[in-house]
């Protein structure tokens, strides 16, 4: 009779185990259903931190200090982030959770047809040193302007492509 209490109620605690917390990369409306269409509930400011209970899709259920509902998983990262106002970490790179998941929706021009590229983005993983050489690149504006005018580089406007039809 004790194992099986015992067994119960570490059933019970198993989804606050699973529970994660992340940070919002960005404003954004939380919902009732994991749809856009959805009514928005409220509205969520960059930096704050939510529970993840449960995933679908692009979509993570979430619970604030007062609320519950759906988030787009990219407007998420995991854990209690420091979100830096200019750094490759804050690129929306579509991990959520762990930081080992790497999410993709809505990927313009992938076509299923092309099974070299399909297999690669399915086998897609995070790399934590590739993302660290690559913030180790980052440089101020100040830099950049100073590296520009050294090469006698000029701003310039160019046009944007023509829409596909």
């Amino acid at each position: 009779m004790k194992r099986m209490m015992m067994i119960a109620a570490c059933s019970l605690m198993l989804p606050a185990l699973a529970a994660e917390t992340a940070t919002l990369l960005k404003e954004d409306s939380l919902r009732a259903k994991p749809f856009l269409d959805a009514p928005a509930q409220a509205k969520l400011a960059r930096g704050s931190s939510v529970t993840v209970l449960k995933k679908q899709g692009a979509w993570a259920q979430v619970k604030t200090a007062s609320q519950s509902g759906w988030l787009r998983s990219l407007s998420l990262k995991s854990g209690k982030a420091v979100l830096p106002s200019s750094s490759l970490a804050g690129v929306n790179t579509g991990r959520l959770g762990s930081g080992k998941i790497v999410n993709t929706t809505g990927i313009r021009g992938l076509e299923s047809g092309k099974a070299e590229e399909s297999r690669a983005l399915s086998e897609a993983k995070f790399n934590a040193e590739a993302l660290a050489r690559a913030e180790a690149q980052v440089v101020s504006a100040a830099t950049a302007a100073s590296f520009a005018k050294a090469g006698k580089l000029k701003a310039r406007q160019l046009a944007w492509l023509p829409e596909e039809k």
